[in-house]
């Protein structure tokens, strides 16, 4: 068996904002702005094969399926599986064909990538994008808008350039972010690291959940982070501000402006120290005092009452089981368009509940914590 390559190019007009969708398997994608309205890809088909007859033989069976629109571009490499022969032969790596995706869009243009085994590579970007790998690594250079990347095992490298809103959801492997600003971060993991850099937006609902990674937080400026964990460790530099509050500590960096909210079962928390911290901590002056807005809850939680705490209560109670509180929560995650946990996960959660080990109020931020892993 040989290796060979062929090459096809396709162009569309979708504007300025327009939407380009890839989805692939196995092969490597790379997404770039480039100056325009047109949104070019460049399908590489890897293919080894006895010759070049049989090369353009798989390469036939494997054709992409394009959809376009006035304002949007689809290619998808997934339809080669059609049929369970092929299928099957994928699945068991006698597919022979694999379809990388090169692509040129207009920076203000929405792009969502989906792939299974693919790494993901995107730069410039400074509307929309999402990418969704099993995985494949994820890398983001040059974002700005929002950005959303989601993984079971591979990493997650999200770099702004400008603004930057992110979304980040991960089984196992770590997620990275950096940007000169960040005006939101929404990042769940189970038990891969995050590791945070950049100047935090006040008044924005910053969160990072997870079971057992760990937070690496730069705040350039500032941050005021309400940690709650049942086991996770603090690391606070000199200069910073550690208290006690229900259910948690409240540390606080430089002015402690934003707010972040960070949530673990036994993920541990380092909080680097900023500028402002530093001089502080020379000088000997006692820290910045804490916000007085306290602690950040979703509107939702300030104006009705949560049906998952009521569940958890019920069972300190001794109103209803174990398998029943299970069965209630998944119910209520369902209804929020969510997933419940993984079994063994929240049983050992509500357990901890049914023997009086854990509060209601200390259990219900874990298993949110464990919603969020779950997708």
């Amino acid at each position: 068996m040989e290796p060979f390559e062929r090459i096809t190019e396709i162009e569309h007009p979708i504007g300025a904002h327009g939407v380009l969708s890839l989805r692939a398997l196995d092969g490597r994608v790379r997404v770039r702005a480039a100056d325009g309205e047109i949104a070019r890809v460049r399908v590489i088909y890897r293919v080894r094969a006895a010759d070049d007859r049989a090369a353009d033989r798989a390469v036939s069976e494997a054709q992409v399926r394009v959809d376009r629109a006035p304002d949007r571009l689809e290619v998808d490499a997934r339809d080669r599986l059609a049929g369970p022969v092929r299928a099957v032969a994928w699945l068991l790596g006698e597919d022979h064909v694999r379809v990388d995706f090169e692509a040129e869009v207009p920076p203000g243009a929405s792009v969502r990538v989906d792939t299974v085994s693919g790494g993901v590579e995107t730069e410039g970007l400074n509307r929309e994008q999402r990418c969704t790998t099993v995985s494949g690594a994820i890398d983001l250079r040059g974002a700005a808008g929002r950005s959303g990347a989601r993984t079971v095992s591979g990493r997650v490298e999200i770099e702004g350039g400008a603004e930057l809103a992110v979304e980040g959801h991960s089984v196992s492997g770590p997620v990275r972010v950096a940007a000169p600003r960040l005006a939101q971060i929404d990042i769940a993991t189970m038990s891969g690291a995050v590791d945070v850099r950049g100047s935090l937006a006040p008044g924005a609902d910053h969160r990072v959940e997870t079971v057992s990674g760990a937070l690496r937080l730069a705040a350039r400026g500032g941050a005021a982070v309400e940690m709650r964990t049942i086991s996770g460790g603090l690391r606070a530099a000199r200069g910073q501000q550690v208290e006690a509050i229900p259910g948690g500590r409240l540390v606080v960096a430089g002015d402690g402006a934003a707010r972040l909210r960070f949530r673990s079962l036994s993920g541990s928390l380092e909080l680097v120290a900023t500028e402002t911290d530093r001089e502080t901590a020379a000088a000997g002056q006692p820290p910045a005092t804490p916000p007085e807005s306290g602690p950040v809850v979703s509107p939702a939680s300030s104006t009705a009452p949560d049906p998952q705490l009521a569940i958890l209560q019920a069972l300190e109670r001794g109103e209803i089981g174990v398998d029943e509180a299970a069965a209630q929560l998944a119910t209520a995650a369902s209804s929020r368009g969510g997933r419940p946990p993984m079994p063994d996960d929240l049983e050992t959660i509500l357990r901890l509940v049914a023997d009086g080990t854990l509060s209601p109020d200390q259990a219900a931020p874990i298993v949110e914590t464990l919603q969020a892993a779950a997708g």
